[in-house]
């Protein structure tokens, strides 16, 4: 039987678009401008190989120059763009009333792990969080999976992870996991959630 549950954050908890964010700091016709290089190498930061600080820096000198004070404003506060998805977090509370432990595992760089609260003060309910960069380890790999086993004190057989992205699913299943993939239907989510937790199951 399924005890507890484990959720990524950007595309589960709160919406992650890179196109929408960009929209909030620059005009539409100056994204495909900016785009490649403010992504080109946003994984390494995610993965905790670089530094946000070094990332900027960087970054900085390729961007155009009439374009470097909103790329600067991007920098500081791109987070404040993933706004809550509001169903999953009635999930989430539905969850909390019965008490199930929750945890939180997310590929993210050092800045977003710590704005994580800030963004949805109701991840303070949660047991425990795990964020790539602190760790320099990545969904799907497995290493990740592992040591949140490890870290947060869960069996995987007991435990569901839900992600946005298949390839993590696939990676925890294959950590003995139970996943689910979420597809921006909270309603159904919960339905294939429920049916996990059942006694008996």
């Amino acid at each position: 039987m399924v005890k507890n549950v484990m959720f990524d954050f950007g595309g589960v908890l709160c919406r992650w678009d890179r196109h929408y964010v960009l929209s909030q700091f620059f005009a539409e016709e100056d994204i495909p401008v900016v785009e490649p290089p403010l992504f080109e190498r946003w994984l390494e930061m995610d993965a905790g190989t670089m530094e946000y600080e070094d990332y900027m820096r960087e970054v900085t000198p390729r961007i155009t120059e009439r374009l470097r004070p909103q790329a600067g404003r991007f920098f500081q506060d791109w987070y404040y763009a993933m706004t809550p998805i509001e169903d999953m977090w009635v999930l989430v509370a539905r969850l909390l009333a019965r008490r199930v432990p929750l945890y939180l595992l997310s590929n993210g760089s050092k800045p977003y792990a710590r704005r994580l609260h800030e963004l949805c003060p109701l991840l303070d309910c949660f047991e425990a969080e795990l964020v790539s960069a602190d760790v320099r380890m990545m969904k799907p790999h497995a290493d990740i999976y592992e040591l949140a086993a490890r870290e947060f004190g869960i069996d995987p057989a007991e435990t569901v992870f839900i992600d946005d992205v298949q390839e993590n699913v696939d990676g925890a299943i294959a950590c003995g996991y139970r996943a689910l993939h979420y597809t921006g239907d909270a309603a159904a989510l919960l339905v294939e959630l429920e049916s996990l937790m059942a006694p008996g199951d």
